[in-house]
């Protein structure tokens, strides 16, 4: 266990609990509690003993980031509520009554309105003036990244990203160079920590946009410097925060805008783009069971697929100017279309 003083708290008290009730606790309830707390201090980044001085409205504030955060780590509604009640009986040992916590149901809604939409994501990067919160939404939007990549990209692997665009080593030059630019798909290599696998993936123009002008505004820009200074549970709380804020409301008892819902909305959009199953599953890190996956994971041609639902993707409305010249476009395709056709009706005539 990572802090000594949590599994001395932990063992005590369920064994205080246990000679009270004349009964003895067992190995197997303790490694339980156990892996309860240590995933929990992994997100507290801290130990579970730190957090008893705190008043109960923080903790039951600490307890609601870490739903969303096991959320965003795809556990199961149902482990999630478990290990939410475990801490609550620890902490209740400890003379802290967290009262009553909103349990998340066990059964998923099929509603398709249960993820946010372009609409509610427009509405959030309309409200906010935060520069680094805007590019990370759009960034996890367009991109498909879980939060615990996001928070772990560094500002040099995002400028490796860009080496089709630029040959500068600096990444202030290259902000300079790319400012202007509106076409900007970073190809960006990506460690999935939860299962400790490297692929490939790309964001949109928009975000590349937001996310150089979100740079802009920083000094400290090494390599090895982290691409967005955001913590996750910082992040959490801000979603939670323009969630209430806008009435997005809740689905399956947790908030509507949460940083897994822009995840499942970038799937959801490159689906309805027609991009295949084993290409999405790529481009958000999974293992996919083929036998040319190995060879097709961690290459950076994988932007062609990327590419076919860019305009799925894309959560800025388009000016009426380029509305009209999609329009225009459109329309001088069914015309060649059109042509196409009538030039093998003649030719089958000959």
């Amino acid at each position: 266990m990572q802090y000594d003083e949590d599994y001395e708290y932990i063992t005590k008290s369920l064994n205080r609990k246990a000679r009270r009730k004349g009964k003895t606790i067992t190995d197997s309830t303790i490694r339980t509690y156990v892996t309860a707390v240590n995933s929990y201090v992994k997100f507290l980044d801290k130990s579970f003993c730190s957090t008893l001085e705190l008043d109960v409205d923080k903790i039951r504030d600490l307890i609601e980031d870490y739903k969303d955060y096991l959320i965003d780590e795809d556990k199961a509604n149902s482990t999630i509520n478990k290990r939410v009640d475990l801490l609550k009986a620890l902490y209740k040992l400890g003379k802290i009554d967290l009262g009553s916590i909103e349990k998340l149901v066990v059964r998923e809604s099929n509603d398709p309105d249960r993820l946010p939409n372009k609409n509610e994501i427009r509405q959030v990067l309309n409200t906010t003036n935060n520069k680094q919160l805007k590019a990370i939404i759009l960034f996890m939007a367009t991109s498909g990244c879980a939060i615990n990549e996001v928070t772990n990209i560094s500002v040099g692997e995002f400028k490796n990203s860009l080496d089709e665009y630029t040959s500068s080593e600096d990444i202030t030059e290259v902000i300079d160079e790319l400012w202007n630019k509106s076409d900007i798909i970073p190809t960006i290599k990506v460690h999935r920590r939860k299962t400790d696998f490297f692929y490939y993936t790309c964001c949109t123009p928009e975000s590349t946009t937001a996310i150089i002008r979100y740079l802009s505004t920083r000094t400290d820009l090494g390599d090895d410097e982290l691409l967005f200074t955001m913590t996750k549970p910082a992040i959490n709380q801000a979603f939670r925060y323009y969630n209430d804020k806008l009435g997005f409301g809740k689905i399956d008892s947790h908030r509507k805008f949460h940083p897994h819902g822009l995840r499942k909305f970038f799937a959801t959009q490159l689906t309805l783009a027609g991009v295949h199953n084993e290409d999405i599953d790529r481009l958000l890190g999974h293992k996919v069971k083929s036998v040319l996956s190995k060879y097709s994971y961690a290459n950076k041609n994988i932007k062609s697929q990327y590419l076919k639902g860019i305009e799925y993707l894309k959560i800025e409305e388009d000016s009426e100017e380029v509305k009209q010249l999609k329009q225009q476009i459109r329309e001088l395709e069914e015309i060649i279309v059109n042509k196409n056709k009538k030039i093998a009706q003649l030719e089958g005539l000959m």
